[in-house]
C-alpha cells in the first residue's frame, strides 16, 4: 500500500532542477522483518532517489512486540535534471510492501519542500523557484 502528497507546478524555462526536502518515516510496532516501509518521490510519474551515498528513509520491521520505529527528520536532496517547460507533478509519500496485523501503520511527514532552478549565466546559483510548506515541524 502507498500513499503520498502531490503539488503541481510549472516551468517556463528549461534548465537543472533540485528538490529538497524534510522528511520523517515511522513504522508501528509489530512488524515482521520481511515487512518494509520506505519513501518514494517521483516527478511526473518518473522515480528519482538522492545520490547513490544517500538513499530515502527505508525501515523494516523487528518482529511481534517490537517498538515503533522512525528515521526522525532527515533532509533529502534530489538532483532532478532539466525540465522541460510546461507543467509538471511531484509526489512525494511512502510505500508498504505488506503488513499482517491491522495495528501495523506507516507514516512519512514531509516539510519545506523546495524545488530550487539553477539560472545558467547568473553566477551559476540556485534560485528559489516553489516552496511548498507542508508541516509545521517547528514545534519538535
Amino acid at each position: 500500500m502507498s500513499g503520498g502528497w502531490h503539488r503541481q507546478f510549472t516551468v517556463h524555462s528549461s534548465q537543472p532542477f533540485t528538490l529538497t526536502f524534510w522528511c520523517t518515516l515511522t513504522q508501528a510496532a509489530n512488524y515482521e522483518p520481511d515487512e518494509r516501509s520506505m519513501g518514494l518521490i517521483s516527478i511526473d510519474g518518473k522515480l528519482f532517489s538522492p545520490s547513490r551515498s544517500r538513499v530515502l528513509p527505508r525501515l523494516s520491521g523487528d518482529g511481534n512486540g517490537g517498538s515503533p520505529q522512525t528515521t526522525g527528520w532527515t533532509q533529502v536532496t534530489i538532483e532532478v535534471g532539466r525540465l522541460s517547460p510546461g507543467s509538471h507533478t511531484v509526489a512525494i509519500g511512502a510505500y508498504n510492501n505488506k503488513k499482517t496485523f491491522k495495528d501495523e501503520t506507516t507514516e512519512m511527514l514531509i516539510d519545506d519542500v523546495l524545488i530550487t532552478q539553477q539560472r545558467i549565466g547568473h553566477g551559476d546559483k540556485r534560485l528559489p523557484a516553489w516552496v511548498f510548506r507542508t508541516f509545521d515541524r517547528s514545534g519538535e
